[in-house]
């Protein structure tokens, strides 16, 4: 489910402290079915990713930051507050 959501913040780096924004995408907004989002990162040679939710009053909520697997990665947010609320696959 959504909830006032802006968009999604697509965060990388080669370590776990140093992440740059490499892609917003844009959401649905609000939605009371679960909705999947994909980014493909293929060519990107990151080690470490992060999701942040954008509400539309412009706070962010982060995923745990993950270490990347494969080219690409799912996404999966469930619109909670709660950072826990989150689950990449990959």
């Amino acid at each position: 489910m959504e909830s006032n959501t802006r968009y999604f913040r697509i965060e990388a780096g080669e370590d776990s402290l140093d992440l740059q924004l490499i892609a917003t995408i844009p959401s649905k907004g609000n939605s009371v079915l679960p909705v999947l989002y994909n980014f493909d990162l293929a060519g990107f040679n990151y080690n470490y990713y992060r999701v942040g939710i954008t509400k539309m009053d412009g706070s962010i909520t982060w995923s745990p930051v993950v270490v990347k697997k494969k080219a690409e990665m799912p996404i999966v947010p469930q619109d909670t507050l709660q950072q826990d609320e989150y689950y990449t696959a990959y």
